[in-house]
């Protein structure tokens, strides 16, 4: 575990999935973005995609605190 791992703890405190059709391929694919306010709360967001294109979305609410 590396320093900072170490220093803070990072909660997973809520993830919400939406789908708006099944996956048509085996493999699924991740854009991300991340986004902290200087208060240490922050947001990811994600689109899920096969190999013909996006299939949901994925949130989730993010904390970093000092141990």
């Amino acid at each position: 575990m590396g320093a900072f791992a170490r220093a803070v703890a990072f909660p997973n405190l809520d993830t919400t999935v939406h789908l708006f059709h099944r996956p048509r391929t085996e493999w699924i694919g991740y854009d991300t973005t991340v986004a902290f306010g200087g208060n240490g709360v922050g947001l990811t967001h994600t689109v899920l995609h096969d190999t013909v294109g996006p299939v949901g979305t994925a949130d989730q609410i993010l904390t970093i605190r000092t141990r």
